[in-house]
């Protein structure tokens, strides 16, 4: 994982499609742990860049393919608890991802709840500002 004056950095896909009749579609996620919605994120492997590690979570985390921008549209920071109880600052750069393809079976299948929705209900739902201005950037 990158990390920058103990920041440390992640990366996200906005999995979206567009419709037989040319609306577009938000896919969602949910966590593992509080089962809130969010979208496929997490640490970047070294050797590989933020856009090709978000393309890897939205196919881990929900069995989609699809052709991930190579340049980040949205970033947010957050904290978190780590897993020894420590808070920590996470800043996730979020990467849209135009899904192309649906699997039938993915790593995560089954733990975690997938939804596709309108572009403001996935605003409502995630909660996060910077998703609302990436969601409303991909509308444009």
């Amino acid at each position: 994982m990158y990390r920058s004056s103990r920041v440390n950095v992640q990366s996200a896909a906005l999995p979206y499609r567009i419709t037989e009749g040319g609306d577009m579609e938000i896919l969602l996620v949910t966590t593992r742990k509080s089962g809130r919605w969010g979208v496929p994120k997490g640490r970047i492997p070294h050797g590989m860049s933020f856009s090709s590690s978000a393309a890897k979570e939205a196919f881990e985390e929900a069995g989609v393919e699809g052709e991930i921008s190579g340049m980040s549209f949205a970033s947010y920071r957050a904290t978190k608890r780590a897993a020894d109880g420590r808070k920590e600052v996470v800043e996730v750069w979020v990467y849209p991802l135009h899904v192309m393809r649906c699997l039938d079976d993915w790593p995560e299948r089954g733990q975690r709840d997938l939804r596709w929705c309108s572009p403001d209900e996935a605003i409502a739902l995630l909660g996060e500002e910077a998703f609302g201005e990436a969601i409303r950037r991909l509308r444009a």
